[in-house]
C-alpha cells in the first residue's frame, strides 16, 4: 500500500496531478491510494508530490534534506524524482517528485 502526500497550499495543477496519479495507480493495480496533506499520520510507503516553490511538504526540513534540487533551481518546467529509505521513523520508503514549478511537478508525476 502507498499513500500520496500533496500539500493543500500547493498549486491546483499539482493537486490535480496527484489525484490523477492515484487514479492511474488504481487503474493498474485495483488499489486507490489515499491522498493526505501533511506528514502527520503518514506511514509505510509514500509518494510525496510537490513544487519546490510552493509546497510546505517539500520545504519541510525533514524531507528537503533528501531532495537534490540543484539541477532544477531557477529553471522552468523541470523536476527531480528521488527515492529515500526511511526518511522519517514512521515512513518506510518515500518517492519524492519535486518540480521547479507547477508544470514541472506535473511533468514529473506524469513521467512516473
Amino acid at each position: 500500500m502507498v499513500t500520496i502526500l500533496c500539500d493543500t497550499t500547493d498549486y491546483a495543477t499539482v493537486k490535480l496531478a496527484a489525484k490523477l496519479l492515484a487514479q492511474d495507480i488504481e487503474n493498474i493495480t485495483g488499489y486507490r491510494p489515499s491522498i493526505q496533506h501533511d506528514l502527520k499520520g503518514a506511514k509505510g510507503n509514500v509518494i510525496i508530490v510537490g513544487s519546490s516553490d510552493s509546497s510546505g511538504l517539500i520545504r519541510n526540513p525533514a524531507i528537503k534534506k533528501y531532495i537534490h534540487t540543484a539541477a532544477i533551481e531557477n529553471k522552468w518546467e523541470t523536476y527531480v524524482i528521488q527515492t529515500v529509505r526511511k526518511p522519517l521513523s514512521n515512513i518506510a520508503n518515500a518517492m519524492i517528485i519535486c518540480g521547479s514549478d507547477r508544470r514541472g511537478t506535473a511533468y514529473g508525476v506524469f513521467d512516473v
